[in-house]
């Protein structure tokens, strides 16, 4: 795992897609070219966040970039 996406396990993000969309979650464990967010929400332009039911998994590879909501 690298090093700066250890910092960042158990703190809040939002995800930014390639596809527009994002989620907002608690960045909880990485897996090979996974990651797993907890307590998510889907983010979509012109929309309000919706919750999401479970741990969201997403491919890194449709990652465009990463933001972190608190230290």
């Amino acid at each position: 795992m690298f090093a700066w996406l250890r910092l960042l396990l158990r703190r809040e993000v939002v995800i930014n897609l390639h596809d527009g969309t994002g989620f907002r979650g608690v960045l909880y464990r990485k897996a090979g070219h996974l990651v797993e967010l907890r307590n998510a929400e889907r983010l979509e332009p012109g929309r309000n966040p919706v919750g999401c039911d479970g741990a969201v998994i997403i491919e890194r590879r449709e990652i465009q970039f990463w933001q972190v909501i608190r230290p």
